[in-house]
């Protein structure tokens, strides 16, 4: 098996004047070879444009996905008005609950579904009303 590369070993060869005599010679010295080129950087950035390509694709968030998060932070919206409607049956809002409605309407994507938004912005401006009543949304 021949091993070829840079971790090659060298062949270690007989000098000009021991291979005329025949081979018979005391005298050896390494075959001069050429400075391999170095293929390292070339390799290094293929696989760095690689990489930016599968991060790229990796940021590219579809369509579905935003829409799945929309839908989830709707039913979290109205989960918490169930939640302040009960607190105000019982006579017991917490400042907790308000902060987390707050917090809801931080946080807002856009999605490309036109009745998913109006959706959603019905209940955001239910729970807006509802902070506002309780002294926590500027109005």
């Amino acid at each position: 098996m021949r091993i070829d590369g840079p971790g090659r070993p060298s062949a270690i060869a007989p000098t000009g004047k021991a291979r005329r005599a025949g081979g018979t010679g005391s005298s050896f010295s390494l075959e001069e070879e050429a400075p391999a080129a170095r293929g390292g950087s070339v390799s290094q950035s293929a696989s760095l444009a690689g990489l930016t390509g599968v991060l790229a694709l990796q940021e590219a968030e579809d369509p579905l996905v935003r829409k799945r998060r929309a839908v989830k932070r709707g039913h979290s919206m109205l989960d918490r008005l169930e939640d302040l409607r009960i607190a105000l049956i019982d006579g017991a809002v917490t400042p907790l609950q308000l902060d987390q409605m707050t917090m809801l309407l931080a946080t807002r994507e856009k999605t490309e579904d036109d009745r998913l938004e109006a959706l959603i912005d019905d209940i955001e401006l239910r729970l807006q009303v509802e902070l506002a009543k309780q002294g926590r949304f500027p109005g």
